[in-house]
């Protein structure tokens, strides 16, 4: 997900006519789009209020220009609501390798209700780890 100025050499891939400001990717698709900001407003509902969000996106962690952005299924809210999750160049990689490095596990557990514990408890962890990711590369 990028929301920045025109992208270099791209034309939207929509109308053809106007810079691309706007990159959409379908979600682990391989899949992604270059669009204006005319023809993303055009876009379904979901979308362009997707990317009025993200332009003004601060990584969760640090604070820094997110990279990466979009709903973080592991930690909903009491409501069931699923908010987004917005990750820097640097924090990305980090909290996505201990995420994968601790639920490798979560596939021996056989019980679909512990796996969520489990999920729940390891989402807990990585905020944690986050937090003193942030802290010991910034100091």
């Amino acid at each position: 997900m990028s929301s920045d100025s025109a992208l270099p050499g791209n034309f939207c891939s929509q109308c053809g006519k106007s810079p691309a400001g706007n990159h959409v990717c379908f979600g682990g698709t391989g899949e992604s789009v270059v669009m204006c900001d005319d023809c993303l407003a055009r876009q379904s509902s979901s979308i362009a209020d997707f990317f009025k969000v993200a332009k003004n996106a601060e990584c969760d962690f640090c604070g820094g220009s997110p990279c990466t952005g979009g709903p973080e299924f592991l930690t909903p809210s009491a409501e069931g609501n699923v908010a987004n999750r917005w990750l820097c160049g640097s924090c990305a990689p980090e909290y996505y390798t201990f995420l994968q490095t601790k639920m490798a596990d979560l596939v021996e557990v056989s019980n679909y209700e512990k796996q969520l514990e489990e999920m729940k408890r390891i989402a807990g962890e990585a905020e944690v780890h986050m937090k003193q990711f942030v802290r010991r590369r910034d100091n």
